[in-house]
């Protein structure tokens, strides 16, 4: 009975092996797609001012802007943007359409954004060092700024070489930690005769 499900489980999946590349052959296709629309190594610096200057083109008073070091993943890189932002309602909305259209992948992280109304003696921001546009003029107007902070994250896809010297260093803190873990072990006593 054992050997007769084993047979059945195989005789399964060699009917569907067929269905199972075809499937596999579409997610590979997939996966290209959305490594083209991430930035590569060279494309972050330019990223993060493309995000900086949405915000001061939008009339936003920018508070904090924050570029972080980049993380590195088991096959993809994050850089993270602490930011914190004044403005109107209608400001703050087309900043993050702004950052929304950016042709690589990049995020506004919904668990670290906090959005406050601000504080009555903050003054709006200034237009000076901002186009003048509607979104401006709301808040010179009386209308509520409101405070954004927040994360801004894009991705990267690592390299060849980036992936192969995190497999040599996973492999390495692996060794050391066997290493470490063998000299803590208690000797084995002799078993008596």
């Amino acid at each position: 009975t054992d050997l007769r499900t084993q047979y059945n489980e195989a005789q399964t999946k060699a009917n569907n092996l067929a269905d199972l590349k075809l499937e596999l052959k579409q997610i590979n296709e997939l996966l290209k797609t959305l490594v083209t629309r991430l930035p590569n190594k060279n494309e972050i610096p330019e990223l993060v001012v493309d995000v900086s200057q949405a915000a001061l083109a939008n009339g936003l008073q920018v508070d904090l802007f924050e570029p972080q070091e980049e993380s590195k993943k088991e096959f993809y890189a994050e850089k993270q943007i602490n930011v914190k932002l004044k403005g109107a309602y209608n400001q703050l909305g087309a900043f993050f359409s702004e950052v929304a259209k950016q042709p690589r992948l990049v995020s506004v992280v919904i668990d670290d954004m906090r959005v406050d109304v601000a504080p009555q003696d903050t003054p709006p921001p200034p237009s000076s060092t901002t186009a003048p546009n509607a979104s401006t003029e709301l808040v010179e107007k009386g209308s509520t700024p409101l405070v954004f902070a927040g994360t801004v994250r894009t991705y990267r896809y690592l390299s060849d070489e980036e992936e192969e010297e995190m497999a040599q260093a996973r492999a390495e803190a692996e060794a050391a930690q066997k290493k470490k873990e063998s000299k803590k072990a208690p000797p084995k006593k002799d078993e008596p005769k």
